[in-house]
């Protein structure tokens, strides 16, 4: 009984992680930086290594395209070093894309189901703030419109990243919904276009490419 109590525990811990990401984002990189760390150490923490080697082993091929295209990146850079330094740092973005799957593998479908409706609303609202911003110049926090860039950033003031935390969460809640509910490809081109056509509003142009 006290197992399945700590197995309940544990689940609820990695749930409301996973839901308190996408506000981490909003909040600054401070936050972003330290739920980055949090993930991370939880994931290892709490895996069993049968489990995460079987894991790492499903995804074996991601991984392992992930290392070759850093090796070219490295190869056919002007300043090998600088850049081998620079992927260093950034490594810890992937090794954080591993840990949150594995903590969403972890969770039970009535947790996933939450989470992807929540992701909905979540990206649904930032989307709609956005074109407030947009259309009246401010959005419904009072974060005006970025006029020296002609570039509408929502939520998030004055971080132009709104493009880019559309883009990720945005195909992640598309990926649940499709797991979910069996989306027919009408409304998944649908949902996709909103995402692009608000991507490309933003002006972000790595996250629109």
């Amino acid at each position: 009984m006290e197992i399945f109590k700590y197995k309940i525990n544990k689940e609820n811990f990695f749930f409301i992680l996973l839901v308190l990401i996408p506000f981490f984002y909003i909040s600054g990189s401070l936050l972003v930086n330290l739920s980055t760390l949090i993930v991370i150490i939880t994931a290892i923490f709490f895996s069993e290594k049968r489990i995460f080697l079987n894991f790492l082993k499903k995804y074996k091929i991601y991984i392992f395209s992930f290392f070759v295209i850093i090796f070219f990146n490295i190869l056919f850079s002007e300043t090998k070093l600088f850049s081998l330094n620079k992927i260093i740092l950034y490594l810890r973005f992937f090794l954080f894309t591993l840990c949150y799957i594995f903590l969403i593998s972890r969770l039970t479908n009535n947790h996933l189901k939450t989470l992807s409706k929540f992701f909905l609303l979540l990206i649904a609202f930032v989307i709609f703030d956005s074109l407030i911003q947009l259309v009246f110049g401010k959005d419904l926090f009072g974060f005006e419109y970025f006029y020296p860039y002609n570039r509408i950033t929502g939520p998030f003031g004055s971080e132009m990243i709104v493009g880019f935390y559309v883009l990720n969460f945005g195909i992640l809640t598309i990926s649940f919904l499709n797991y979910f509910f069996s989306i027919n490809k009408i409304y998944n081109f649908l949902l996709f276009s909103i995402l692009f056509l608000f991507i490309l509003l933003t002006g972000e142009r790595t996250s629109f490419l």
